[in-house]
C-alpha cells in the first residue's frame, strides 16, 4: 500500500524541484534589494536585516508549498482512508485463511494477577473462599470501592506524564526562543542563515534525544500503571496497555510536529506590542512559512526514530543472549555433571534467547502505528515520508525475521481474529489526519492567501504577492529601540515584518484589515469543505470496497452450504441407524415373545402328556370354566386321532 503514494510523492517532489525557479514569490525574495529591510527579531540590540537573505529557505519551502499541495494532501487523505478499508478485506481474507471465521472470545479466563489482586483484598478473598469450586459465578467485584481509586490514580499520573512531555517541549521552544535571541545579538551576518536552516536541525535532535528517553520512561510507566488497574481478563489488560502507550507516544512523537504545524508564528504579535514568554518573544515562521521547517523536523524525527529502533531491537537482544549465556555457563562450570547437559540438549540452549511475553508485539505495533501517523498526519510537509516509511518496512521485515528466528524463544501459537484495539486507534489516526491536512493546507501553507490575493487583483497573478503579506512598520513607534546607536544600515524610517495588518498611515494603524477576516473565513470554510468532501467519499468508498469480497463471500457462502449439507447427510443417518435399530429392538422384543409362548405351550403339552399339570396361557390368566373346556376339547382332538 505504501507503494502507489510512495510514487505520488516522488513525483510531487520532482515537479516542485523542476518548477522552483519559476516561482515568484521565491524571486521577489531573492530579488530583493536592500532597501526591503525586515523588523528586528528582538527586542534589545538587535539590528534590521535584509528580505533576501531567506532566499535559499523560500526556495526550499516551494518544494513543499506548491501549487500541487492541496492535491497531494487530497491523495494522502483519500490514500489513509482507502488503506483502513482494504486492511479490513485483507484481515478478512487472513481469518479465512486460518480458519477463524467463527471464532469468538466468548468466554475468558480470569488472568491469575487478577486473581491475587482479589486475594489481597480481604472482603472479596472471603467471597471467593466462599464460593462453591463448581460454580459458575464469580465474586462482583465493586466499581466504587475497589476498582475506582486505582483506575482515577492510573488515569492521573497518565496526564501528569503528559504534562511532563508538553513541558519538556516547552522547554525546547524557549531553548529557540533564547538562541534565535542570542545569535540575533551576538551573531555575524550569516546568522539569518544560521536561524533559518540550522537551528532547525539542532533543535530537531535535541527533541529527538528528549523522545528517545520518554519513550523507554513512558513504556515502563504504561506497564506499571495497568498493573495497578483491575483487569479481568488478558484481553482488558492489552487494551488497557496498549491505550496508555500509544497516548504516551502521541504526545511525546507528535507534540514538536503539532506546535510547528499549528501553533508557531501564529500569536507572534508586532514591533510595537509583541507577545512574550518568559521575556523571550515568540518564535516567527519565515516569510515563506513555517512550512520547510516542520518538513526538517519530521525528517530528523522520523528517520532518527527508525534508526533508533533499529539499533535498538537487534542490539538489546543479543547482548542478552550473550549476558545469560555467559551467567549459564558461569553458574554450571562448578557442575561437570551438567557440562554436558548444556551442549546437547535444544532447550538449555534456548534459554539463553529473549523470553517470549504477551507484551512481545506491543513494540512492532506501535512502531507502525506511529510511523502511520507520520505519514498521515504530517506527510504533507515531506512528501518523500511515504518512500521512507517503504524502505524502512522493507529492511524492518528481515530485521525483525533475524531477530525471531536468533535471538527470541519461539512463541506459543494464540488464537486472534483481528489486530485488537489497534485498528480502532488507526481509524481514530485516519479521522485526525484529515483534519490535520485540511488545517495544514489553510494555516500552514500560502494556498489561500494566494487564492484571495489573485481574486483582489482581478489579472490573476501573484505578481506583488510578497509585499501583500509584509506588513509596513514605522520604527518612531518603537516603544524602545531595539538597536544601540546606529544601524549599518543607516537611517531606517520603516521596516517590514510578515502580517496582515494596516501600514502606519492607515486610518486604523497597525489593525487588521478587512482582508485579513476574509483570508480567516475561507480558511475555516476550506477545513470544513475538506472534511466534509473526504467524509463523503470514505462513505462511498466504505460501501464500494466491502469488507469481504466477493469471492471470499461467495467460498464462505458454500463452505456454509457444504456444512449444512454434511450435518444434514450426517443427521439423517443417524435417523436411520436409530430407526433401524428401533425397528431391530422390537421385532427382537416381538419374537422374543412369540418363542416365549410356543415354549409355555410345549411345555402345557408336555405336562398334559404326562397326565397331569395345569394348563396356563403366557399371555394372561383364564378363567377356570375356559381352561376346562380347553381341556375337554384337548383329550376329543386326541381320542379322535386315536
Amino acid at each position: 500500500m505504501l507503494i502507489p503514494v510512495s510514487i505520488c510523492g516522488i513525483l510531487f517532489f520532482v515537479y516542485g524541484f523542476i518548477t522552483w525557479d519559476t516561482d515568484p514569490i521565491s524571486q521577489e525574495i531573492c530579488n530583493a534589494n536592500k532597501t526591503t529591510l525586515m523588523c528586528p527579531q528582538c527586542d534589545r540590540n538587535c539590528d534590521y536585516w535584509e528580505l533576501k537573505n531567506t532566499c535559499a529557505a523560500s526556495k526550499m519551502n516551494y518544494l513543499i508549498d506548491n501549487n500541487m499541495t492541496v492535491l497531494f494532501a487530497f491523495i494522502m487523505s483519500m490514500w489513509a482512508v482507502t488503506y483502513l478499508e482494504l486492511w479490513k478485506r485483507y484481515s478478512a481474507r487472513l481469518i479465512h485463511r486460518w480458519g477463524l471465521t467463527g471464532y469468538t472470545h466468548d468466554v475468558e479466563h480470569p488472568r491469575p494477577q487478577y486473581l491475587q489482586k482479589l486475594r489481597k483484598n480481604r472482603k472479596l478473598a472471603q467471597k471467593l473462599d466462599q464460593l462453591d469450586p463448581e460454580s459458575v459465578f464469580e465474586p462482583e467485584v465493586p466499581f466504587w470501592t475497589t476498582k475506582f481509586l486505582p483506575s482515577f490514580t492510573s488515569y492521573s499520573l497518565m496526564v501528569l506524564s503528559i504534562c511532563i512531555s508538553l513541558i519538556a517541549i516547552f522547554s525546547m521552544v524557549v531553548y529557540r526562543m533564547a538562541q534565535r535571541a542570542s545569535h540575533s545579538v551576538w551573531g555575524d551576518e550569516n546568522s539569518a542563515t544560521y536561524k533559518i536552516m540550522a537551528m532547525p536541525f539542532t533543535a530537531g535532535i535535541i527533541d529527538l534525544i528528549v523522545i528517545s528517553i520518554l519513550d523507554y520512561a513512558y513504556s515502563s510507566l504504561a506497564v506499571k500503571l495497568t498493573d495497578w488497574e483491575y483487569c479481568r481478563t488478558q484481553t482488558e489488560y492489552d487494551e488497557s496497555l496498549t491505550i496508555k502507550h500509544y497516548v504516551f507516544q502521541f504526545v511525546n512523537y507528535y507534540s514538536s510536529l503539532f506546535y510547528i504545524a499549528f501553533l508557531k508564528g501564529k500569536f507572534v504579535g508586532y514591533p510595537m506590542k509583541y507577545n512574550t514568554i518568559f521575556g523571550f518573544r515568540q518564535e516567527e515562521c519565515n516569510p515563506g512559512g513555517c512550512l520547510m521547517e516542520l518538513c526538517i523536523q519530521l525528517i530528523i524525527i522520523m528517520v532518527g526514530k527508525q534508526a533508533v529502533n533499529a539499533i535498538f531491537e537487534m542490539l538489546v537482544p543479543y547482548l542478552m543472549k550473550k549476558f545469560r549465556k555467559l551467567s549459564t555457563h558461569v553458574g554450571l562450570r562448578r557442575r561437570k555433571n551438567e557440562e554436558k547437559l548444556v551442549s546437547c540438549n535444544q532447550w538449555t540452549e534456548d534459554y539463553h534467547l529473549e523470553p517470549w511475553t504477551n507484551t512481545s508485539m506491543f513494540g512492532e505495533y506501535l512502531e507502525m502505528v506511529i510511523q502511520y501517523g507520520f505519514i498521515t498526519l504530517f506527510g504533507l510537509a515531506f512528501p518523500l515520508a511515504p518512500l521512507l516509511a517503504l524502505i524502512n518496512n522493507v529492511i524492518e521485515v528481515r530485521l525483525d525475521a533475524v531477530k525471531m528466528l536468533k535471538f527470541i524463544r519461539r512463541p506459543v501459537a494464540q488464537r486472534a481474529r483481528d489486530i485488537g484495539v489497534w485498528f480502532s486507534i488507526m481509524a481514530v489516526v485516519t479521522k485526525i489526519a484529515v483534519a490535520s491536512c485540511a488545517m495544514i493546507i489553510a494555516f500552514s501553507t500560502n494556498l489561500i492567501p494566494k487564492l484571495v490575493y489573485q481574486h483582489e487583483t482581478h489579472d490573476y497573478s501573484l505578481q506583488g504577492y510578497l509585499n501583500f503579506t509584509l506588513a509596513y512598520f514605522d520604527t518612531k513607534d518603537y516603544r524602545t529601540q531595539p538597536i544601540l546607536g546606529e544601524s549599518k544600515y543607516g537611517n531606517v524610517s520603516e521596516c517590514r515584518y510578515s502580517e496582515f495588518r494596516n501600514p502606519p498611515w492607515h486610518e486604523h494603524p497597525y489593525k487588521r484589515p478587512m482582508y485579513y477576516w476574509k483570508i480567516l473565513i475561507i480558511r475555516l470554510a476550506f477545513i470544513v469543505v475538506f472534511q466534509n468532501v473526504i467524509g463523503v467519499l470514505q462513505t462511498i468508498i466504505a460501501w464500494a470496497i466491502p469488507d469481504v469480497s466477493g469471492k471470499l463471500l461467495r467460498r464462505i457462502k458454500r463452505e456454509n452450504f457444504l456444512l449444512r449439507e454434511h450435518i444434514i447427510e450426517y443427521e439423517k443417518r443417524q435417523a436411520q441407524k436409530d430407526a433401524a435399530k428401533k425397528l431391530a429392538e422390537k421385532v427382537h422384543g416381538l419374537a422374543s415373545n412369540v418363542i416365549k409362548g410356543i415354549t409355555n405351550h410345549n411345555n402345557n403339552n408336555s405336562a398334559l402328556n404326562n397326565g397331569g399339570g395345569t394348563f396356563s396361557d403366557p399371555i394372561e390368566e383364564e378363567d377356570d370354566d375356559v381352561v376346562q373346556l380347553r381341556k375337554r376339547n384337548i383329550i376329543q382332538d386326541d381320542t379322535t386321532q386315536l
